[in-house]
């Protein structure tokens, strides 16, 4: 079984970064800017019942890049709104 841990890093320039192992799966750090866009994600979903978007797109990059590769993340819900435009998502996110 592949795992998955979430930790905070508040030190991170980016919002997101990975460390892989062979045995457990990966390690993805989190910025306290990407945690907050998770944890406002979920709790309106669960708040709501629905999402505003279907997915989160995140993007963790290695912490070192000679010993592990990208790891591209989907988190996706099962309720949403209807489709937006790229443009609209990253308005209401604040992703410019």
């Amino acid at each position: 079984m592949y795992k998955l841990r979430v930790l905070l890093d508040s030190s991170l320039a980016r919002r997101s970064a990975v460390e892989r192992s062979q045995s457990r799966g990966a390690d993805v750090f989190l910025s306290r800017t990407g945690l907050d866009y998770w944890a406002t994600f979920f709790l309106k979903y669960y708040r709501d019942g629905v999402g505003e978007v279907n997915h989160l797109d995140v993007e963790a990059y290695p912490r070192n890049p000679n010993t592990a590769r990208f790891l591209g993340i989907v988190l996706q819900i099962a309720n949403a709104l209807p489709p937006i435009s790229g443009e609209e998502a990253r308005g209401r996110f604040d992703l410019s």
